[in-house]
């Protein structure tokens, strides 16, 4: 195949599995042509490509290669390697099983997770590949991760959410083995010990984001949720070996992680489209993360509790589908109590993606520019690449973060 643009981002490995791929999708031997999606600061821990070309009888063929960074520093930086291996394990082996389950149990398809098709994967070191379904093709597009979701968006994600983590307690009792083989596969990055050097970045980060609240009372109640967040998550990890209630989540749920179908202006449905941090722990978890990195305090206080009912009747509405009951499976009150539980980790999460979410185009570090990555050894955060407007935003999330986890007694 003559593959055209921006091949130089594919290796030969690569190559050859994008042209498997479009084999099987009957292409018709015309040119393949490779072009960059999205901007700077859409995507830190992959290139993505879009792929097009032609099927014999001239329908378009579309997809997106999500291609693992092949800078040794990076790779280590971010843990290409693994994260990779989570998606794949999730797109190859997860979400099928997923979706064996809800044929298995006649899911209507209003009530079933919306996710994009794979069209193949490459788990060679240096050549991590994730081949996925074009979006675009479904009128599907990424929201403006600096506006908050409305409460209809927010309700469409927790309703995916509730819906996988449904089917990942449903794996639990009908194959439990399974569950546990897919848990253990899973790589959890945040409760790895730190080495001395992600620890001093992890203080100075802290101190930085802390540094934006207004009074010594706010900083010592969020003091050590970024600094001791490997700890912290640790810790909740021991705390919770037995997995009752536990599930595999989706695990990076911010806006640039989720696409909507937009009809006459209005998001009607959405879908998630980021693996790469799925792993074992509470429900809780992803449920605190939507609403804390794609909403503001203002639309929080209009409807957070309502968000949180919401979430909890479709998960019992979805696992009524596998013969489960939700207050068995995962009774209100140990959600309730598990929200303030992870409430000071899901915090430090939060301090960490609000520096990330406010930057514009041409703020956002390249982690595979080496005068980037010194940039961030001096300045973990990259505070100091930011305009001051950009500072203001970053200074209003984190007090009203803080604020919030406050009001709803997690902090």
């Amino acid at each position: 195949m003559e593959f055209v643009g921006e091949i130089e981002n594919l290796s030969d490995i690569q190559r050859k599995a994008v042209e498997k791929a479009l084999e099987k999708l009957d292409h018709g031997g015309g040119p393949v042509t490779v072009e960059t999606v999205g901007k700077k600061g859409d995507n830190y821990v992959a290139s993505v490509l879009r792929i097009k070309a032609d099927t014999k009888d001239g329908r378009p063929i579309r997809m997106v290669a999500k291609v693992a960074p092949t800078n040794e520093v990076l790779r280590m930086m971010i843990q290409a390697a693994k994260l990779f291996s989570n998606e794949t394990i999730m797109y190859e082996e997860v979400l099928p099983k997923f979706d064996e389950l809800q044929n298995a149990a006649d899911v209507p398809p209003h009530n079933r997770i919306l996710r994009a098709k794979c069209y193949g994967t490459v788990s060679d070191e240096l050549n991590e590949l994730i081949l996925l379904e074009d979006l675009k093709e479904r009128d599907l597009e990424m929201r403006d991760r600096m506006v908050s979701l409305t409460n209809d968006e927010v309700r469409m994600a927790l309703k995916q959410l509730a819906q996988i983590h449904a089917l990942s307690f449903a794996l639990q009792d009908k194959e439990p083995e399974l569950h546990k083989k897919y848990a253990n596969l899973l790589f959890d990055t945040w409760s790895q010990p730190q080495n001395e050097d992600m620890k001093k970045s992890f203080v100075a980060l802290e101190q930085m984001l802390l540094g934006f609240l207004k009074s010594d009372e706010d900083k010592k109640r969020a003091q050590g949720a970024v600094s001791n967040i490997g700890e912290v998550a640790e810790n909740l990890r021991k705390s919770n070996e037995n997995g009752k209630y536990s599930v595999i989540l989706q695990g990076d749920c911010w806006a640039n992680n989720i696409m909507f179908k937009l009809q006459e202006g209005k998001s009607v449905e959405c879908m998630m489209i980021d693996y790469q941090l799925s792993r074992l722990s509470s429900p809780v978890v992803d449920i605190l993360y939507l609403i804390f990195n794609c909403t503001d305090l203002a639309t929080r206080k209009d409807h957070y509790n309502d968000w949180l009912d919401h979430y909890y009747k479709v998960l019992d509405d979805s696992l009524f589908h596998y013969n489960l009951k939700s207050n068995f499976v995962y009774p209100r009150d140990k959600m309730d109590a598990d929200l303030k539980r992870y409430g000071k980790f899901c915090l430090g999460l939060s301090l960490v993606l609000a520096s990330v979410i406010f930057r514009e185009s041409d703020e956002a570090f390249d982690l595979s520019d080496i005068q980037d990555q010194a940039a961030l050894e001096a300045d973990p955060g990259g505070m100091g690449m930011m305009k001051q407007g950009t500072l203001v935003r970053v200074a209003r999330r984190v007090q009203d973060l803080v604020d919030s986890f406050i009001a709803y007694g997690y902090l």
